[in-house]
């Protein structure tokens, strides 16, 4: 194995082991805000070119049922700096604009680690095509629940 492959493959462990607790305090978060049947949506993956790649485009990463029964669909986003457009797939946007018009509750989740996270309704005011969002003024737009 080259320095390379050895660097990018360390790399991509990390990077895996801060999405996994990312999505973990990501559903906690749903649950304290009251969201009931938290699940998580799973993709088959292969082994191919000494990375995992996934079999299947999903939709988002969780979806769970509202207080107030309504389907809710939540992609979870980890960014340091700011949230770009660029940042979500054709397919993802597609999936969070049918849910919020099926009368659904599409929600975004930002983190910038574990501990720093923000659920977001979507759509984002503001936030579009060619357009980022700095976590200062997603902080204003953040959902907020009486605990």
């Amino acid at each position: 194995m080259t320095v390379e492959l050895f660097r990018d493959s360390v790399r991509n462990r990390g990077n895996v082991k801060l999405g996994l607790r990312v999505e973990d305090a990501a559903m906690r978060l749903l649950w304290r805000y009251g969201y009931n049947c938290i699940e998580k949506i799973y993709t088959g993956c292969v082994y191919k070119c000494r990375r995992w790649v996934p079999v299947k485009r999903v939709s988002g990463d969780f979806k769970a049922i509202s207080k107030d029964g309504k389907h809710v669909h939540v992609e979870v986003k980890c960014r340091d700096g700011k949230l770009c457009w660029s940042d979500f797939k054709a397919h993802q946007i597609e999936a969070l604009n049918d849910v919020s018009l099926a009368k659904g509750e599409s929600l975004v989740i930002w983190a910038r680690n574990r501990f720093d996270l923000l659920l977001l309704r979507w759509p984002i005011e503001g936030f579009g095509p060619g357009k980022s969002i700095c976590w200062e003024m997603a902080q204003r737009f953040a959902l907020v629940f009486d605990r």
